[in-house]
Formats: C-alpha cells, sequence, structure tokens
C-alpha cells in the first residue's frame, strides 16, 4: 500500500466526509497532472514538468504517501538545472507510476 488509509481515517476522525472528498479530489487532480506531465514531457516543456510535479508535493504530503515526496522535492532543481535528461526522466517516470498506483487504489477503497 502506498498510503495508510487507515492513518488518514484517524487523521479525519468522524469527518469521513472531508477524506472522502481529499481523496476524490486527488484522484481527479492527480490524473490532469499526468495527462499534462506525459504530454509536457513529448514536447520538452520544462516548466509545465516542475509546476506540474510541484503541485504532487501537496497532494502526497496530504495523503501522507513519503516514498516520492523526497524526490518530488529535487526533482525541480534537478530539472531546472539538468533539463530533461535521462536521469529526470526516470525519476518522473517513478512519480508519474506510483501516482497512478495510488489513483488505481483509491478507486477500490472504502472509507467507510
Amino acid at each position: 500500500m502506498l498510503y495508510d488509509l487507515a492513518e488518514l481515517r484517524y487523521l479525519f476522525g468522524e469527518d469521513l466526509d472531508s477524506l472522502k472528498e481529499l481523496l476524490n479530489n486527488f484522484g481527479v487532480d492527480a490524473a490532469i497532472s499526468l495527462e499534462k506531465i506525459d504530454e509536457a514531457c513529448l514536447t520538452g516543456n520544462e516548466v509545465v514538468v516542475r509546476n506540474e510535479l510541484h503541485k504532487f508535493i501537496g497532494m502526497v504530503t496530504n495523503l501522507h504517501i513519503d516514498s516520492i515526496k523526497d524526490i518530488l522535492k529535487n526533482m525541480d532543481i534537478e530539472i531546472r538545472e539538468n533539463g530533461l535528461n535521462a536521469a529526470n526522466m526516470s525519476n518522473i517516470n517513478l512519480v508519474t507510476t506510483t501516482i497512478s498506483k495510488v489513483i488505481g487504489q483509491l478507486k477500490n477503497e472504502s472509507i467507510v
């Protein structure tokens, strides 16, 4: 599991509607960002890639997905300094694959 739903339930306490909204918003927003990243990687648009990856920092922080948070924090600098080189593309693929897995898991989760 890439995130701990039990921990999120604990953090949200009785406010399951807010948790459902957070998870739903993540699924929608992350899917849009993934599409933008894919397109920007194809066209070499570093600014869009960095902007969308930066959005993920807040998203993964809210879901306590610490496994990729540090990678995201360093990627902006790496892309700014080195462009969309092979190493950065590998990290981008790792992040987008992980986010895609989270979206898939969220679709199969029961909050209650």
